[in-house]
């Protein structure tokens, strides 16, 4: 198995976002991922992009309070994100979610 196995090429799937839903016909694959040794295979469906651009006042100060406390970012790029938030490559969900 390579990073990834299709397992429906065919899925229809619907968005809901904060101002509109968006359809898409999406693939279902099963995504394998590594977490320090461990080997995981999570199901995943696809998209062409995900075009959002969030802006978070303060977000750079709250992750600056949670450093300083000794938790580690498990996104580094909210280290340098100056309060904004896109060019989003994968969002984690449940089952019961989809």
């Amino acid at each position: 198995m390579q990073d990834h196995e299709l397992i429906n090429d065919k899925v229809n799937l619907i968005l809901s976002g904060i101002n509109e839903s968006k359809n898409y016909v999406s693939k279902l694959v099963k995504l394998k991922i590594k977490f320090d040794e461990n080997i995981k295979f999570v199901d995943a469906l696809t998209l062409p992009d995900i075009n959002i651009s969030l802006d978070l006042p303060n977000l750079n100060t709250l992750v600056t309070h949670f450093i300083q406390k000794g938790y580690t970012m498990a996104d580094e790029y909210l280290l340098s994100c100056n309060d904004k938030l896109n060019d989003i490559n994968i969002i984690l969900g449940a089952d019961a979610a989809h």
